[in-house]
């Protein structure tokens, strides 16, 4: 068998890995025939770069229907890298990742994607909670990346760092063109580096600002208790240490013994499917927190677990149409059991779960594997939530008619929201461990890219 041969036919363990590793290892022994001719020497470059284990794919193979399906594939390959004009222009990983962005992207999931090493440290960090970077919000609108607002303390705050800057240039490289997870990997970077941002800021010259990276923390959950009484939590996202978090500032404001809770998930795009039920537990003491379908059709029941916090009371809760995912599993688990009304706009309406799997090269494939219903049984995939009482005015008239209607509950003055009562579906399964984090392979998340949170409007942290 001559090296070459086996050599072009190792890059379909990793194109292939997506859709089964075992099943399609073995494709590269099985090829090692198919193609012929002079070509670059791939499996040595995709073993530089850890994408080829030639003794795992040696042993296993796939059906022969696949060896032919791909059959054009490596044709294809095997013609651009001997022909095509500009020898320079054939970077092999680069081809990889676009024929696995592109096998992914013809699932036509838009929450089903191929995340290059990058891409998935950036959500990593994100779900955890701290990253290395220089502390901003920034959002990419009309090609150009505004700042909407920097994180308090953080080194671009100290550096002067304003609300509505608009960033024109890293390290002197223009933003032109550039995606929004793309610009954030250019101003992320290990702490006590720095990083030079081109500002444009109305009434001045472009000028530059020179920031020091450090390890930015941002809570997810903050909390005070209301001048009236009523307790306000606002949760901007679901990392993996939120229940945690939630449970401390419950702890911390039931001291000042609140007549009812005002939660806040407007512009929350989502995180950790086990956070949002962490967050729900928190706040019920019994019931279905939602329900999961996946690809046999059928249902499996996830109850709400632990000890809850504030499980009686009047209760609100806040959402727009930038809540979505988990901010929805939590809305709609408070809303069919009775716990509390929901005030505000329709949400974004997200129902589908994710699974990240972890390839061998730092990589990652999202994968939505299931449906998620409310316990009422109700799909909300493209409708979203739609609350009982609609928000009016401002974002902060909205919040004071939140806050009316819990205090007016508290004197008995409006009744308590409809309860739903779920019908039985499904046995009840265990309840994965709410710290469990991204681990490879079996934590779902919820999670949104750069692209969905562009529509949401809800801006990345760099």
């Amino acid at each position: 068998m001559r090296k070459r041969s086996f050599t072009v036919a190792g890059v379909l363990v990793v194109l292939c890995a997506l859709v089964s590793v075992s099943f399609v290892s073995g494709y590269v022994a099985s090829r090692a025939d198919v193609l012929n001719g002079p070509r670059a020497t791939i499996a040595s470059a995709l073993q530089q770069i850890g994408l080829f284990d030639a003794a795992f794919a040696a042993a296993h193979s796939p059906p022969p229907e696949v060896e032919e399906l791909f059959h054009p594939f490596w044709e294809a390959w095997d013609l651009l890298g001997r022909e095509f004009y500009d020898e320079a222009q054939i970077d092999k990983e680069k081809l990889f990742r676009g024929a696995l962005r592109g096998m992914i992207g013809a699932v036509g999931d838009p929450y089903t994607l191929y995340m290059d090493p990058q891409h998935r440290q950036l959500s990593d960090a994100e779900m955890r909670g701290s990253f290395d970077g220089i502390g901003i919000q920034v959002d990419l609108t009309d090609q150009q990346l505004r700042v909407i607002a920097p994180i308090a303390g953080s080194p671009a705050e100290r550096a002067g760092i304003r609300s509505g800057d608009v960033i024109t240039h890293v390290d002197g490289q223009a933003l032109v063109g550039t995606q929004l997870g793309d610009t954030i990997r250019m101003i992320r970077g290990p702490r006590g580096s720095s990083v030079t941002l081109t500002i444009r800021r109305e009434g001045t010259a472009p000028f530059d600002i020179s920031v020091v990276r450090d390890q930015i923390r941002f809570d997810a959950v903050t909390g005070e208790v209301k001048g009236d009484g009523v307790g306000y939590v606002k949760i901007t996202t679901f990392t993996t240490g939120v229940g945690g978090q939630l449970r401390r500032v419950l702890e911390r404001l039931q001291e000042q013994k609140p007549v009812g809770w005002v939660l806040d998930l407007r512009g929350n795009p989502g995180g950790t499917l086990d956070g949002a039920i962490s967050v729900a537990s928190q706040f019920m003491s019994d019931g279905v927190v939602l329900y999961e379908q996946r690809r046999d059709g059928d249902r499996q029941e996830i109850r709400r677990s632990g000890n809850g916090q504030v499980v009686s009371g009047p209760m609100a809760v806040l959402v727009d149409k930038g809540s979505a995912s988990a901010s929805e599993i939590v809305a709609a688990a408070l809303r069919d059991n009775g716990r509390a009304t929901l005030v505000g706009e329709t949400t974004f309406g997200k129902g589908l779960v994710q699974v990240i799997h972890r390839l061998s090269d730092g990589s990652a494939l999202r994968l939505t594997i299931a449906r998620w219903l409310t316990p009422g049984q109700e799909l909300i995939q493209g409708t979203g939530l739609t609350p009982s009482v609609p928000g009016t005015g401002s974002s902060e008239q909205v919040l004071a008619q939140a806050v009316s209607l819990v205090r007016a509950q508290s004197f008995g003055q409006a009744a308590q929201a409809p309860s739903a009562t779920p019908a039985n579906a499904a046995t009840a399964v265990p309840l994965r461990s709410s710290g469990a984090g991204i681990s490879p392979g079996d934590d779902p998340v919820a999670m949104l890219d750069g692209g969905e949170r562009e529509r949401l409007g809800r801006g990345a942290l760099a």
